[in-house]
């Protein structure tokens, strides 16, 4: 039998002085050294295979109580890191609470409706498994988890490969059709007697609350219908279709290398082969339009 053992980094900058830090990398404090040294006596006696962290310096330092005196490596992955917050990161919680008062409610206590512009956020959609044979045929919903990422060459102007923000963004452009969706197959018969109800109800062509829409597609994989929240698909809807569908409708936007999504208990993971020659601007680092024209500041190339 394996156990697994999950430990929370030791007392960072950010507890002590009530700044929010999600993948800011903040440092250590004298205290949580302290406690550092009281894990590492907790796990002398306790065999370990192997030891993971993210790669922020609070993580990576709190597990020196455990692969050192084991003489093991430490296995730092970016992937473990706590959520992003964007504009958010290192704010003190008191202006937060004055500014957003409702949407830090929402990360305290109901984070899978928490939403900040250009900070990550979670998918939420319901779909079924038609034709299936198994408890995946009914409705369910499911929240999910998009990782993506580009590979480019530096940008001199900027010393970056791309912004991560406007990955963000050019990404969310599309996912925005996803969340709070409904994705179900074309051949589904659910399909039809949804959109009977949703024309009684009067939301088939839109409501005036449903604004965090995105621009409506069509592509051999599916189809976006913003007004009524609802995806059409080829294929039943997995983790590996969201990939295929997500790859196919950003591929020409960015230089994707890899996408990962993650759905409750299911993971997957495609790797692809950067090929496309991406102006970017040498300001601002984001990607310049058909006319040669950066979107952000103006510059014309």
């Amino acid at each position: 039998m394996t156990t697994i053992y999950l430990v929370r980094h030791a007392e960072a900058e950010g507890n002590v002085f009530r700044r929010i830090h999600g993948q800011y990398d903040s440092c250590v404090t004298p205290n949580g050294r302290r406690q550092i040294a009281a894990l590492a006596q907790r796990f002398a006696g306790i065999p370990v295979d192997a030891v993971y962290a993210s790669d922020l310096k609070r993580t990576c330092l709190t597990a020196t109580a455990v692969y050192r005196q084991k003489g093991l490596p430490l296995h730092r992955d970016a992937r473990f890191r706590e959520v992003g917050l964007g504009p958010w990161e290192d704010t003190p919680f008191g202006e937060l609470e004055r500014r957003y008062p409702a949407q830090l409610h929402a990360f305290s206590h109901d984070s899978y409706h928490w939403y900040v512009e250009g900070a990550e956020c979670f998918l939420q959609y319901a779909h079924r498994f038609y034709g299936f044979k198994g408890e995946a045929q009914y409705l369910h919903g499911h929240t999910g988890v998009l990782t993506i990422e580009v590979e480019d060459s530096v940008n001199a102007g900027v010393n970056m490969v791309f912004p991560c923000n406007e990955i963000q963004k050019t990404a969310w452009d599309v996912l925005k059709n996803f969340d709070h969706a409904l994705i179900l197959r074309e051949d589904d018969p659910l399909l039809p007697a949804i959109l009977d109800v949703y024309e009684k109800q009067g939301i088939k062509n839109g409501h005036p609350n449903n604004v965090m829409k995105g621009e409506a597609f069509k592509t051999e994989l599916a189809a976006a219908y913003p007004d009524c929240r609802l995806v059409v698909t080829k294929e039943t809807m997995t983790v590996e279709g969201m990939i295929k569908i997500v790859y196919d409708l950003l591929k020409d936007k960015l230089n994707i290398a890899k996408i990962t999504f993650v759905s409750g208990v299911n993971t997957a993971s495609a790797e692809f082969t950067t090929k496309n020659q991406i102006d970017r601007c040498p300001l601002c680092g984001i990607a310049l339009n058909e006319n040669g024209v950066c979107p952000k500041c103006g510059y014309k190339k």
